[in-house]
């Protein structure tokens, strides 16, 4: 992270927050959930230049950002939705130790780290980073006295399943649900974001059916002779280098999102038709399956014949469930969690401005457990082009969208006389004919993303017009285009299709190859992302297409935003992966997650705590929620004498990037006779021997002479009045005190042993308070984000 200013260069002003102003500090009331105790408590600061009110306990609901989908803006509302209508709903928990996660994923995606490919198994997750029993049982507890019915739990303790009525469900939650219309179609939503009184619930799916999924328009022409065969397939992008070896997909395992039911009779004509021996399916039925819908049906039938196009041997894990919030959350939470397949496909997806962002966070929560074992996830991009809304706006295509999720795009693929690799051109289409469901017509979806920042493996692209900075879709391509589609047999009938859901189960195919390759060498695939930007720069690793557009981006030499990387030839990019660095694995089995990083010195201290050796966050309970700030304010208090709101995000300071990790972090100052905290109560839970507190922190100061603007980290005792209120008492230990001297304007971690406080505090509610203070002249601000306490 660079300064954002120089000592001669006075710092632009602050925004005003996420949410705006809050009242002055006389009237705010620092207010802290403490994780773990059902109901929560208060917490309020009863020393000078702090907060001194008291709110009733019942006063703790707090709206939850970004369940209204953006899509939603531009409907047209017809009036209230039902109240009798029942809707199926699924309530989502943050993570625990979600910057240990993230450290975790770096380490076992660097081929430099001694972690290199050590990945976790579900139950490993599931105690290092899933919401707690206890949590889950809080949250049900909430959703019951709220009057909904709870029918279960899925995922690693991620997802609390509920129904309720319309009527129920607004009361419950103080939302306005609403019908509305949209480009003809008919759709219900939430007129505002809903408000909980539990600080572990991040979102709500199924207020909406915006975000169900489109149904995939594979574009089916019953043909007895167009399309691409499986052995032509296998010609063109050189897998028949692998076939040739005999590594034809046995032993591999792929996985499909799907959301319907399908034809077994179909793909097994496919099977015989093309000689394709061996391979195996079974069906995963999620909350009831799926029913049989005609469209729906060509689309299973379709990835699963494609896959067994390029690995015939392979084994299919077909999971199957309704088209709803809850039943998208739900199977693919079963598939991480089941661990039978290290290749998923998913065909299905919507515009990410469907879906709110709070509901793609919960996802991606998904998504980050699966690379954290090691699966990958590819997912079409869509068939509409850079506009994958269907619009004139541009936008990209969920999951695609997802930095643990490779997006496959689309291209127009012409063979040589032999077969083999003739040329490739970005798929795009505005005829009159393709521009009958989307007024830009049709092409294989890429653009930036508006909710993802862009990943580490990609933060040396600069793709031609690229508008903003996010997460760059896609990451490779395969053929799409109708014209030059796949030969597959659907509703009894041979035919030819193509889009982007004809790509992705493509590329799953191959990866079950290079797969089977790989483990020949004892060697792994893992998470695609990191091994195909690696291998991007080997000679004949991939196709560089260079001609053709997307409806907007332009394809051209490496990477573009039509159609990413290029597409496969996967007899070389195996190879390429396999030569690829390599380290060895560290003893013991798996690593313990770490952010990494080194401690920063403590100035002084009342008393000083002893830092942690190696920077860790370690792997036991974590105390606080919201630990990155990503989830809204909840359940941090806050106050500010220039009445700020101090969770920020980079739109807060001008497009200046302000967080460690993620979209959001604490910010405080940045201005002149400034006093403000941010805080949050824990529980120190009985029986633990040590305690650990972990955070970073950016200082920025334009002058770092004297000491006369300082950030302190200290941790109080608290009191409780009885009735749910708690006051803060002594300090019981500073883990930093520092002044705009010790600015130098970038991020370091702090790590800090608080082991002495549990025998004497054992049991008992303390807080950790992050104070920031500036004098009349002093304009110094400091960031805290990604805040760490665990006990073990």
């Amino acid at each position: 992270m660079q300064p954002y200013y120089t000592q001669s260069t006075p710092p632009p002003p602050r925004g005003k927050g996420r949410t705006g102003l809050v009242v002055g500090i006389t009237a705010v009331v620092l207010v802290a959930l403490v994780v773990g105790v059902a109901g929560g408590y208060f917490l309020f600061k009863a020393h000078p230049n702090a907060l001194n009110r008291v709110l009733n306990k019942n006063n703790s609901a707090h709206t939850l950002p970004g369940q209204v989908p953006a899509v939603a803006k531009s409907a047209h509302d017809t009036g209230a939705l039902d109240p009798n209508m029942v809707l199926p709903l699924s309530i989502s928990l943050p993570l625990r130790n979600q910057a240990a996660l993230r450290g975790f994923l770096t380490q076992v995606n660097n081929p430099e780290s001694p972690f290199y490919h050590q990945y976790l198994t579900p139950e490993q997750f599931h105690t290092r980073f899933s919401a707690s029993d206890a949590t889950v049982q809080s949250v049900k507890d909430y959703l019951s006295q709220s009057g909904l019915s709870v029918t279960g739990t899925s995922g690693s303790n991620q997802f609390v399943n509920v129904k309720g009525k319309v009527s129920d469900i607004e009361s419950a939650f103080e939302v306005q649900l609403r019908t509305y219309t949209l480009n003809g179609q008919s759709y219900y939503g939430p007129a505002n974001n809903p408000k909980v009184g539990s600080a572990f619930i991040q979102n709500i799916s199924g207020l909406d059916n915006f975000s169900a999924y489109h149904r995939p328009q594979p574009n089916f022409t019953p043909s007895a002779t167009s399309g691409f065969t499986p052995a032509q397939l296998q010609k063109a992008y050189n897998a028949t280098g692998l076939l040739s070896k005999g590594i034809d997909g046995s032993g591999q395992n792929i996985a499909f999102l799907e959301l319907s039911d399908f034809n077994a009779s179909d793909v097994q004509a496919y099977q015989q038709q093309y000689s394709l021996t061996g391979g195996t399916f079974e069906k995963v039925s999620v909350d009831g399956g799926a029913t049989l819908d005609a469209q729906g049906s060509v689309e299973v039938e379709l990835d699963m014949e494609v896959a067994f196009a390029i690995a015939a041997k392979a084994h299919q894990y077909v999971y199957e469930g309704p088209n709803t919030g809850q039943g998208i959350n739900d199977i693919y939470s079963q598939i991480v969690n089941d661990n039978k397949a290290k290749i998923v496909s998913i065909s299905w997806g919507l515009c990410e401005q469907s879906s709110g962002s709070a509901e793609l966070q919960a996802l991606s929560q998904i998504f980050a457990q699966g690379a954290s074992e090691g699966i990958t996830f590819f997912a079409a991009s869509g068939d509409s082009g850079a506009y994958d809304c269907g619009d004139t706006a541009l936008g990209v295509d969920s999951p695609a969208d997802d930095p643990n999720v490779t997006g496959v795009g689309g291209t127009s693929l012409t063979a040589n006389a032999d077969g083999t690799y003739g040329s490739e051109q970005a798929w795009s289409c505005s005829s009159a004919k393709c521009t009958q469901n989307a007024p830009n017509g049709e092409g294989g979806g890429g653009g930036v993303s508006a909710n993802f920042p862009v990943p580490t493996f990609q933060s040396s692209l600069q793709p031609a017009g690229a508008q903003g900075q996010g997460r760059y879709v896609p990451d490779v391509s395969a053929n799409a285009d109708p014209q030059t589609g796949y030969a597959i047999v659907a509703s009894g009938k041979s035919g030819v299709v193509g889009g982007t859901s004809a790509a992705a189960p493509l590329w799953a195919g191959g990866a079950a190859l290079m797969s089977a390759a790989l483990a020949k060498d004892n060697k792994s695939f893992g998470s695609a992302n990191t091994a195909l930007y690696g291998a991007a720069g080997t000679s004949g690793a991939f196709h560089d297409v260079a001609q053709g557009t997307n409806l907007h981006y332009n394809a051209g030499q490496g990477y573009d935003l039509a159609t990413g990387l290029g597409t496969p030839d996967f007899t070389n990019l195996a190879q390429a992966i396999a030569n690829g660095p390599t380290a060895t694995p560290p003893p013991g089995g798996t690593p313990t997650p770490t952010p990494g990083g080194n401690p920063t010195p403590t100035p002084g201290g009342n008393p000083t705590p002893t830092p942690v050796p190696g920077g860790g966050t370690g792997t036991g309970q974590e105390l606080l929620t919201n630990n990155s700030f990503e989830n809204g304010k909840s359940p941090w208090a806050e106050s500010s004498s220039g009445q700020f709101e101090l969770v920020a995000s980079s739109n807060d300071n001008q497009n200046q990037a302000v967080t460690h990790t993620g979209t959001y972090a604490a910010y405080l100052c940045g201005y002149k006779n400034c006093t403000d905290e941010i805080g949050q109560a824990f529980q120190i839970p009985s029986g633990a021997t040590q305690l650990t507190l972990s955070y970073w922190w950016d200082m920025e100061a334009s002058n770092t002479s004297g000491c006369n603007d300082k950030f302190t980290a200290t941790i109080y005792t608290t009191t409780d009045d009885g009735s749910g209120n708690l006051t803060l008492g002594n300090s019981v230990a500073q883990a930093q005190s520092a002044c705009n001297s010790d600015a130098n304007g970038s991020y370091a971690q702090k790590t800090v042993d608080l082991s002495q406080l549990v025998s004497a505090q054992s049991g008992q509610t303390l807080a950790i308070i992050f104070t920031g203070t500036t004098g009349g002249s002093g304009t110094t601000r400091t960031f805290v984000d990604d805040v760490s306490i665990q006990a073990s």
